[in-house]
């Protein structure tokens, strides 16, 4: 019923979560953790060193995993039972493994990289997922936050990106794939004000439930498929809204289904 906190002594050691490592501090067998504690917290608030969770780790209780000025990398997924949240905080984030929780929030403070094929779930339930920077990557991200908001925090670069559930998925900045689909199966709200553009190369942009560009200008380009919601009136917004392909000779198709263009 109280505070559990794990760390080396000196601020710059690198830890290794449910591994072996030749140096640093070995972290094991963190799965034998009991439900009850009012929080757990891996890593120093003035850490420098690098964090790897190198095998599948559960969390009964809210976990902050941090190295402020250090590097996290998690390579083996990290599961949220019972009310337990996930929080990582460092320079840099880079995801090879899911996190999953039971409708608790996740958050990943600073920049993240997508380093392969990635779902982020926080159930069907209110968990929110909160990205505080920008995304780079790769892989493809798939966000799963049931009735919770999804916030991103900067600009992405993926491979692909899908958004399956989300109460709101509000975003401030571009989107870029790699000839990856983008697809929101929930409703989207534009942040901010500055000029945005989602350039998804040869793949689709898709929205699937609403979006409210507010008062932003948006491009939308593709050489492929732009896809609206088919609800009448669930596009919004008060500044200006561009389509168009990212080749200019590309052929365009409005309302139809064509094989080229």
């Amino acid at each position: 019923t109280n505070t559990l906190t794990l760390l080396p002594v000196t601020d710059s050691q690198n830890i290794t979560l449910n591994g072996n490592s030749t140096t640093g501090l070995n972290i094991t067998n963190l799965n034998s953790l009991a439900n009850g504690f009012t929080s757990i917290t891996i890593g120093s608030t003035n850490g420098s060193g690098d964090i790897n969770i190198a095998g599948n780790t559960t969390f009964q209780d809210p976990t902050t995993i941090q190295s402020p000025t250090g590097t996290i990398e998690v390579n083996a997924a990290i599961t949220g039972e019972d009310d337990a949240s996930l929080t990582l905080n460092s320079t840099t984030t880079t995801l090879n493994s899911n996190l999953t929780t039971n409708n608790q929030n996740i958050t990943i403070g600073n920049q993240t990289n997508i380093g392969s094929d990635i779902t982020i779930s926080t159930d069907t339930g209110i968990g929110n997922i909160s990205f505080n920077n920008i995304i780079n990557g790769t892989g493809n991200l798939i966000l799963e936050a049931g009735t919770g908001n999804i916030q991103f925090g900067g600009d992405i670069n993926l491979g692909s990106l899908t958004v399956n559930s989300s109460t709101n998925t509000q975003i401030p900045g571009n989107i870029t794939t790699n000839n990856g689909n983008l697809t929101f199966n929930s409703a989207v709200t534009l942040t901010g004000t500055n000029e945005t553009t989602f350039n998804t190369g040869t793949g689709n942009i898709s929205f699937n439930n609403s979006l409210d560009i507010s008062n932003k200008p948006l491009t939308l380009t593709s050489d492929s498929a732009i896809t609206f919601p088919t609800t009448a009136n669930s596009v919004t917004g008060t500044n200006t809204l561009t389509l168009l392909p990212v080749t200019d000779s590309q052929n365009i198709t409005l309302n139809g289904n064509s094989t080229t263009g």
